[in-house]
């Protein structure tokens, strides 16, 4: 059977499998110019273009980038291609760890939505909880404004590598709540999956959920404290306060849920 010699720009892409908008495209950019022009101004590609065509397609499909395939493609030998797969490699690897840890966020998220959607709000339980690792940034000094506390914390967690999206939350000066019923934050944390530096220890705490709208801090101290001291409870450790549904999931600010969680014992 007879091949002919040139290939319009159909043929070429049933051959390759190269749509003709990404032929077209690769032309602009000088990475797979046709062999010729006819007349009429249509493209015509040699049939020794293929190997070229074939190689754009192989590279693309491992990721690798147009102006990388277009520097390679000009000299290309065994040397090459294995430093070229060596740093694509790297590139993919860190691909998947991001991946991976955006799957994590998602996670977090998911299971702290879903906790709230089904409790009760403003009522306190008691719950058994297992360790939590967090990632907890400086001690914030005292009299420091909120957004200059939330911009330190955050340069903090972002100079030790991690991702600002995870879930937020604080750690409350505890002697300022008693004291002067009033919210204060003696430090920021990240319910991150990486990078790890403390712990909420495991024990049982007395929890409550309550929305942004009906938040109270006197309030809500005043119910904790007369439900320890009814129950004969004492807190043995940090008070954490976290928003359960935030603005990824809630319209309003309003609608808001917060956890607020004080660890006990008897």
């Amino acid at each position: 059977m007879i091949q002919k010699k040139n290939l319009t720009i159909s043929e070429f892409s049933k051959l390759t499998g190269i749509n003709r908008d990404n032929l077209r495209f690769y032309d602009n950019a000088g990475l797979l110019v046709p062999e010729k022009r006819e007349a009429n101004g249509y493209r015509s590609y040699s049939r020794k273009q293929l190997s070229s065509a074939y190689l754009i397609t192989s590279l693309r499909g491992i990721g690798v980038g147009l102006e990388e395939i277009k520097k390679y493609s000009q000299e290309r030998n065994p040397q090459k291609m294995m430093e070229l797969f060596n740093k694509q490699d790297k590139l993919i690897q860190e691909e998947i760890a991001r991946l991976k840890e955006t799957r994590d966020i998602m996670q977090v998220y998911g299971q702290m939505a879903k906790r709230a959607t089904l409790e009760e709000k403003e009522k306190i339980f008691l719950e058994f909880k297992e360790k939590e690792e967090i990632f907890l940034c400086k001690e914030i000094p005292e009299g420091m404004d909120e957004e200059e506390a939330e911009s330190i914390s955050f340069d903090y967690a972002l100079e030790k590598g991690i991702n600002i999206v995870y879930p937020l939350g604080v750690i409350v000066n505890r002697d300022k709540l008693y004291n002067e019923k009033e919210i204060e934050v003696s430090q920021y944390y990240f319910k991150t999956k990486r990078n790890k530096n403390a712990i909420k220890p495991a024990g049982q705490y007395l929890a409550m959920y309550a929305l942004s709208s009906t938040w109270n801090s006197t309030t809500i101290i005043k119910q904790f404290l007369t439900f320890m001291k009814k129950n004969k409870y004492v807190q043995c450790g940090e008070i954490y306060l976290e928003y359960h549904l935030d603005h990824i999931a809630i319209q309003s600010p309003e609608d808001y849920c917060i956890r607020i969680e004080i660890p006990v014992k008897r």
